[in-house]
């Protein structure tokens, strides 16, 4: 077994590096965390497009229907089916 001979120096390695990550080593934890900094970026900038105009009637919306009113305003059908 591959595990059983490397030392413990280098099986700490090993597991910092899958939990971590590098930039090429895991396309999907890659593909997701952009994903979720695209999703971040564009709620901060709405949210300070929609602070400047209309703030009064969204008030009383819950968190849900907050994200899903935001998916429905910023991104396209297919951006939006993918989160």
């Amino acid at each position: 077994d591959l595990a059983s001979k490397c030392s413990t120096e280098q099986k700490i390695v090993w597991v910092a590096r899958q939990i971590l990550g590098s930039g090429s080593a895991n396309g999907f934890q890659k593909a997701t965390s952009t994903m979720q900094r695209l999703k971040r970026q564009k709620a901060r900038s709405f949210k300070q497009k929609e602070t400047s105009s209309i703030k009064d009637a969204e008030s009383a919306l819950t968190e849900k229907d907050e994200e899903e009113r935001l998916k429905r305003d910023i991104f396209t059908i297919r951006v939006a089916k993918r989160m």
